[in-house]
């Protein structure tokens, strides 16, 4: 199962046979009874096909993939934790970290990081907040630092610190910088120019 699981997320991610393939090694038949088996022991269809080897994911397997992508991240996690039972495996944990917090606080917080847990590496990625909830749900990530105030099914929230955004120039200017769409930043200024009924010209 875990094997046909693979080919599956392969496959839903690269939207191609023959590059799942390439992928992985095996050949392009061997893809397509992995799949063929997937859907006859699940009983469902994953992919819509068409011409030119075109694939088009269904509900089905939008499902699939996400508990697919958890259960590999968990089983890692199990196979991590049996090879720390004799001590000598160092443990991996994995931070993501939105733009601001990852510019700014991140670098304090590191090096007492590795002073009180001397036997754990931390990994650091940056992402905008939308990416970080996705990472922590699919548990790419075992803890997201964020400072949107978005909230997301299956993903718990807990106030870390606290912030303070401030107006960098005449509130009544009609040229304002925005942070892309996803940004924390971008979500609170956004509530802030509805708030005080202000509508840029340019951004």
């Amino acid at each position: 199962m875990f094997q046909l699981l693979e080919t599956f997320t392969t496959v839903y991610e690269e939207q191609n046979f023959t590059k799942a393939a390439k992928k992985l090694y095996i050949s392009q038949p061997t893809i397509s009874v992995h799949i063929e088996k997937l859907e006859r022991d699940l009983g469902v269809n994953l992919f819509i096909r068409s011409g030119n080897n075109r694939i088009a994911p269904t509900k089905a397997a939008d499902f699939l993939y996400e508990k697919a992508k958890q259960m590999k991240n968990n089983w890692s996690n199990v196979l991590s934790e049996l090879s720390r039972l004799d001590g000598t495996l160092r443990k991996k944990f994995k931070i993501a970290a939105s733009q601001t917090i990852g510019d700014f606080l991140l670098p304090q917080i590191l090096k007492p990081l590795k002073i009180q847990f001397p036997y754990v590496d931390f990994n650091f990625f940056i992402e905008n907040s939308n990416r970080v909830f996705h990472s922590v749900h699919m548990l790419d990530a075992d803890i997201g630092l964020v400072e949107s105030p978005e909230i997301v099914p299956g993903v718990k929230r807990e106030i870390f610190m606290w912030d303070e955004m401030v107006v960098f120039g005449a509130a009544e200017n009609k040229t304002w910088i925005y942070r892309e769409k996803g940004s924390g930043i971008r979500d609170y200024m956004d509530q802030y120019l509805l708030m005080e009924n202000i509508q840029p010209e340019e951004k």
